[in-house]
């Protein structure tokens, strides 16, 4: 069973200069400079370095290719969720260990579909 209880957890909007600090640590865990990433995605050094900073916006289909480049499925969804990357880390090894669907994992989340 997961370590946490539903009631601790706060579904709150994240700000895209809070948005931006998990883009960067996801790139940087990776290893990569912006420009790299921008390689990869096809976006500009200049766009990456935006995205980052939340003076531009990313969009959920720039969001998730930059997930798959980096890998980083566990700050995604602390991302998503507004959860604490910790929370997201024993979730997803739940889910590894156990089996579990996506499905059961959102209704754990707060039942965030019916």
């Amino acid at each position: 069973m997961l370590g946490y209880k539903q009631g601790e957890l706060q579904l709150e909007e994240l700000s895209d200069e809070e948005i931006g600090k998990q883009l960067k640590k996801m790139r940087k865990r990776k290893g990569w400079s912006q420009e790299k990433l921008g390689s990869k995605m096809h976006l500009s050094r200049s766009n990456i370095s935006r995205m980052e900073s939340g003076k531009l916006p990313i969009r959920i289909a720039e969001f998730n290719r930059w997930v798959n480049r980096t890998g980083a499925h566990d700050l995604a969804m602390s991302v998503l969720f507004n959860i604490d990357p910790n929370v997201a880390i024993e979730i997803l090894s739940n889910i590894v260990n156990t089996g579990t669907g996506v499905g059961t994992i959102l209704l754990s989340l707060g039942g965030m579909i019916i």
